[in-house]
């Protein structure tokens, strides 16, 4: 996940802190915190030892843009703000090490063929994957944490579908149902962003 680089730069300046100190609040180095601020990718639970260090909630440090708490709120409701939870820090990370998983398998697929078993497993994984991360993606909070992350998902999902389509013969339902999935949590994270 990204931190807003000028809300978390902007975030210490006003608390008086170095990046050494937010390292040491936040039990990491100073290049991660440093690589935080300027808006690198980052693991959730470090995204959240940075909230933390300033003594804010993470969804402070998502930008303006993607902050539920700083959107403008109608003027007709009042503004709302769901924090993160512990559980969907912990999605978020599977979620994140789900993609890199999946990035492996498909790096290793492309120098070898792989028998259908294995093909299938993978399949099964990514159905799974992606079943569970679409409720997920209604929480507003926990979308924009996962964003980049679902994008990236999405991608490698593709990927692994022209792959397996061009080596294995599913069924017409099958084939379907797999592309359904992939079309449902590329419109949700169109619809996020």
């Amino acid at each position: 996940m990204r931190l807003d680089e000028d809300t978390v730069r902007g975030t210490r300046e006003r608390l008086g802190l170095t990046l050494a100190m937010v390292a040491q609040r936040a039990g990491t180095s100073k290049n991660t915190a440093m690589s935080a601020e300027h808006g690198a990718d980052i693991r959730p639970t470090t995204a959240r030892k940075i909230a933390e260090a300033l003594g804010v909630e993470i969804v402070d440090l998502l930008g303006e843009s993607d902050s539920p708490k700083k959107a403008a709120a109608p003027p007709s409701q009042p503004e709302e703000r769901r924090a993160l939870t512990a559980a969907d820090l912990g999605a978020a990370e599977t979620f994140s090490d789900v993609c890199n998983r999946l990035e492996r398998f498909l790096d290793i697929a492309d120098r070898k063929p792989l028998d259908d078993a294995l093909l299938n497993m993978q399949h099964y994984l990514i159905r799974v994957a992606a079943g569970l991360s679409l409720p997920l993606m209604e929480k507003e909070a926990f979308r924009s944490l996962v964003l980049p992350t679902a994008a990236r998902f999405v991608e490698l999902a593709r990927r692994f579908e022209e792959q397996r389509e061009s080596g294995a013969a599913d069924t017409e339902e099958e084939t379907a149902q797999r592309r359904e999935l992939v079309r449902e949590l590329t419109r949700r994270i169109s619809e996020a962003a």
